[in-house]
C-alpha cells in the first residue's frame, strides 16, 4: 500500500452522506471479495453514525477485477443504485454481499449473464450500469496505483479492512 498515490485520487463514486462533510472516505471495493464484505459488516455500523451526523461522505468506487471469482463482480456492479439513498444504497449492498458465494462461485464457472439473472431475479434489483463512472475508477486506480481491495483513502492515509474501527474513527477525527 505504500505505493499507492491519495493525491492522485478523485471523488468519483458512490456518494453516501453530506456533500460537505468535513471528512471524505474513499472506499474501493469489488462486491465479491471476502474482504470487502468483512469490511462493510465491521464498519457498517460507524458509518451510520458517522453518516448520519454529518461527520463523514463516504464515496464507494466499484472496482472490477478480471481476477476469476472477482469477475462476478463487473456484472454485479451494475446493480448498485448510482445515486439512491444511504439506505437503499446500504441495503442492496448487504443483499449483494450476503449472497456472493450464491450469485459468484469461485469453484465453478458462472457467465456475467447468470450474475445478472440472479440480481434481477432472486434479489429483485434493477440495473443502474454507469459505464463512465466505471471507466473512471478504472483509470484512477491505475494512475493511483491502487491494485488491491479493499483499499481505503482518508486524506493521505491509506488503509485496509484490517484497521479497528477504534483506529478508523480515529484517522476522521484527525481529518476533520
Amino acid at each position: 500500500m505504500e505505493n499507492i498515490q491519495p493525491a492522485v485520487t478523485n471523488e468519483v463514486g458512490i456518494q453516501l452522506g453530506d456533500a460537505d462533510a468535513p471528512v471524505v472516505v474513499k472506499e474501493y471495493v469489488n462486491l465479491r471479495c471476502p474482504y470487502c464484505r468483512q469490511w462493510f459488516h465491521d464498519s457498517k455500523e460507524t458509518y451510520a453514525q458517522l453518516i448520519a451526523d454529518g461527520t463523514v461522505r463516504r464515496v464507494i468506487k466499484l472496482f472490477n477485477k478480471e481476477k476469476f471469482g472477482l469477475h462476478y463482480a463487473n456484472a454485479m456492479h451494475d446493480y448498485v443504485p448510482k445515486n439512491g439513498t444511504y439506505e437503499e444504497t446500504v441495503a442492496v449492498l448487504e443483499a449483494i454481499y450476503d449472497s456472493q458465494t450464491e450469485w459468484g462461485p469461485m469453484d465453478r464457472e458462472n457467465s456475467l449473464g447468470d450474475v445478472c439473472a440472479y440480481a434481477e431475479g432472486t434479489l429483485g434489483l434493477v440495473k443502474d450500469a454507469d459505464t463512465q463512472m466505471q471507466e473512471a475508477i478504472l483509470d484512477e486506480t491505475t494512475q493511483a496505483g491502487i491494485r488491491f481491495i479493499p483499499t481505503m483513502i482518508i486524506g493521505d492515509n491509506v488503509f485496509d479492512q484490517k484497521i479497528t474501527q477504534e483506529a478508523f474513527v480515529s484517522l476522521i477525527n484527525e481529518a476533520k
